[in-house]
């Protein structure tokens, strides 16, 4: 059976009466916008409550607190890292130049006065023999070739023989002819020792490990 019919019937039927007594129905009401869709749409806008603010807060404070010491301790490896490698540099300028330029050249602390730390308050690559507790990099810049500032944080680089200079002879060796052992200590952090041989080529480990390289 057609439905034109009864869609006809259904327009006179309403088309009989006037606007006043029109009743919106239900789905009416849903196509204009107060239906299931507009519902949906108010409770998709709504705000936080307090217990979802406080969740949201609390995974954040554990996620920090996990976080901040695990990046602090990366930083400090870093700091030991580059430290131990500019030392490294210097012995290997100081034995470098020594052999090019067939002299001594040393590796001279700024102030070696503390024996657990004559390195750390910073060092210099010099061109000459420089006697300990009388020369100073500032006193001999003419023949400075690099400084290496003070090192940060709370490191020290202390000599195991407690040397304040460290002389290579125009063979690359020491003029004092002894193994070296340069400590490098950081609070919370592994130390590391830079181990020189007597031909002056230098590496590093664990001092702990120190019996695997004395020979």
């Amino acid at each position: 059976m057609s439905a034109r019919p009864h869609l006809a019937l259904l327009c006179r039927v309403i088309a009989s009466r006037s606007p006043e007594t029109i009743n919106i129905t239900s789905a009416e009401r849903f196509l204009s916008g107060g239906g299931l869709w507009n519902n949906t749409m108010r409770k998709g806008n709504s705000d936080f409550t307090l217990i979802e603010l406080i969740v949201v807060i609390s995974i954040i404070a554990l996620s920090m607190t996990i976080a901040v010491p695990g990046f602090q301790n990366m930083l400090a490896r870093n700091r030991v890292a580059t430290q131990v490698n500019d030392f490294i540099l210097a012995t290997n300028l100081a034995r470098s130049e020594a052999l090019r330029r067939g002299s001594v050249v040393s590796i001279l602390a700024e102030d070696g006065s503390d024996t657990g730390n004559e390195f750390g308050p910073g060092f210099c690559v010099y061109v000459g023999f420089a006697v300990s507790g009388a020369d100073t990099c500032a006193d001999t810049c003419d023949v400075v070739l690099r400084n290496f500032p003070e090192l940060l944080g709370e490191a020290t680089l202390d000599s195991f023989e407690d040397d304040e200079v460290i002389a290579f002879n125009g063979l690359g060796g020491f003029v004092d002819e002894t193994i070296k052992n340069i400590d490098l200590c950081y609070p919370g952090q592994d130390g590391r020792r830079i181990y020189i041989s007597l031909i002056g080529r230098s590496r590093t480990h664990r001092p702990e490990d120190a019996q695997k390289y004395v020979k």
